[in-house]
């Protein structure tokens, strides 16, 4: 499936959106896209940990900021079965047609995130679907596929890590 790449959302707007995770390690940032609290989307990390997000987006921001295998889950808005997906040796493998929603939120100050972007951006099993949930939204948002939204959760992760503090390994944070 394509989605016109005309106006994609660019790594540096989410940038502005996660402004309050700019300058932390990655690990830091991954803590901040945590949900104590069951979610719709879960991530299941090579490692053995399983976590909740706040958003389909976040499933693809924890694995490619820590740099790790992961199974992903997320269940569409209209409670159908979750759609599993996963990256492994660095690539996304999922199902085809998934699209995942990109609201369009020109700012977040801290905390702001999860309460102004996360509760619209939703996955669906097809472009039908999302756009059956979009004609009835409040808040416009962008159809990315899979893959799209992918490649903007690898270029944020590249910009962390590129602009985390230098740590000595002590643990001093030099």
């Amino acid at each position: 499936m394509r989605i016109s790449n005309t106006l994609l959302p660019t790594a540096q707007q989410l940038i502005q959106l996660l402004q309050e995770f700019e300058g932390q390690l990655a690990e830091d940032v991954v803590r901040g896209l945590i949900s104590l609290a069951p979610t719709r989307h879960r991530v299941a990390l090579s490692s053995g940990t399983r976590l909740f997000t706040y958003c389909a987006l976040d499933t693809l921001l924890i694995p490619r900021l820590l740099g790790e295998d992961a199974q992903l889950f997320a269940q569409p808005i209209d409670e159908s079965d979750a759609v599993p997906y996963a990256i492994t040796a660095g690539q996304l493998h999922g199902p085809d047609g998934v699209v995942i929603a990109f609201p369009q939120v020109h700012t977040a100050e801290a905390g702001e995130f999860k309460g102004d972007f996360c509760p619209y951006a939703n996955l669906f099993h097809s472009i039908d679907d999302y756009r059956l949930w979009a004609a009835k939204g409040t808040v416009p948002t962008q159809a990315l596929t899979l893959a799209q939204a992918d490649h903007l959760a690898l270029d944020y992760a590249q910009h962390i890590h590129k602009h985390a503090p230098k740590v000595c390994g002590c643990g001093c944070g030099m």
